[in-house]
């Protein structure tokens, strides 16, 4: 119980000290409107990222089966959706992938700004 009259004890320092109080309570405060402004988490939208993927993936035979990672990989992303308040998968993308069977092609989408390159 001795925990107790500690905690005790630093909350009346910290709220008679207005230093501590405010590098306690209001510089956090702060730091969280900064990076939240700053990266965009206030705009209340998510974003869908366009990618341009080359996948150059031969595949490995492992007992008679042929293994895809790459295309396992793809997959993957493509099915990635954001999550609802309940935890639920909505319908909108995390990603808007693109297959690119050349590395020109994919060049030219991320030349032009059109697509991140993966």
């Amino acid at each position: 119980m001795r925990w107790v009259a500690i905690t005790k004890k630093s909350g009346k320092e910290i709220m008679r000290d207005k230093g501590a109080l405010f590098f306690s309570l209001l510089f956090p405060a702060i730091f969280i409107l900064i990076f939240g402004f700053a990266f965009g988490s206030f705009t209340g939208g998510n974003t869908t990222y366009n990618i341009a993927i080359i996948n150059m993936d031969e595949g490995i035979n492992l007992t008679g089966t042929t293994i895809q990672h790459g295309n396992n990989y793809v997959n993957i992303l493509t099915e990635m959706s954001y999550l609802d308040g309940n935890a639920k998968n909505t319908s909108q993308q995390i990603f808007d992938i693109r297959e690119y069977l050349t590395e020109k092609e994919a060049q030219e989408l991320v030349e032009d700004k059109d697509r991140i390159a993966s």
